[in-house]
């Protein structure tokens, strides 16, 4: 039995001078009603769902306005509901968590359900916040990369770039780039 899950859709929504030129669902009867909105959990909103409407853009295939601040992470519900002629809504919601965001596209993961967006969303913020820890031998390799092209450019006889690296727990928490001259380094014990 495998756990491993499949990933969610990816959906790309082109973006025109700030608003999206495409949108999940978008309902044209006259008795129609459209939205799409940044959402949060929130029980005491209807649906238990906090919601941030998005501005509608005008002109000729221009749906949203894409908002200001909109970032990774963020779960966003596109709706397209109808009304029938007796007054009952068919309500058509398109749940989404924003992956990436530039001037020109949104892209974004589908889910199906609200809080399926929204935990994505808050998980993948939680991997981006994560402190990034860099393995030794990466380190090492850059430094060492570092430091040849600084002794490369190192014009004054007798001169060398050292580094010190202090820790942490096992881990460098500073690294000190240093130029010495050989008694200097021979005092740190840095050169034979």
């Amino acid at each position: 039995m495998s756990t491993e899950t499949a990933a969610a859709p990816v959906e790309i929504l082109p973006i025109d001078h700030g608003a999206l030129t495409k949108c999940p669902v978008w309902e044209t009867h006259s008795r129609g009603k459209n939205w799409a909105a940044t959402i949060t959990v929130d029980p005491v909103m209807p649906g238990g769902l906090g919601r941030q409407f998005w501005d509608h853009a005008q002109g000729a295939d221009h749906y949203y306005l894409v908002p200001p601040g909109l970032r990774v992470g963020d779960a966003v519900e596109f709706a397209g509901d109808y009304f029938t002629g007796g007054g009952s809504r068919q309500k058509d919601r398109h749940f989404r968590t924003v992956t990436a965001v530039t001037a020109d596209a949104l892209t974004m993961a589908c889910y199906d359900t609200a809080r399926e967006a929204i935990d994505a969303g808050a998980a993948a913020r939680r991997a981006l916040d994560a402190p990034k820890k860099i393995t030794s031998d990466l380190l090492d390799s850059a430094v060492e990369d570092a430091l040849v092209a600084l002794n490369e450019a190192v014009t004054e006889p007798g001169y060398t770039w050292y580094t010190e690296r202090h820790f942490d727990e096992g881990q460098v928490v500073e690294l000190r780039f240093q130029l010495l001259d050989d008694d200097a380094a021979r005092a740190r014990g840095l050169l034979d």
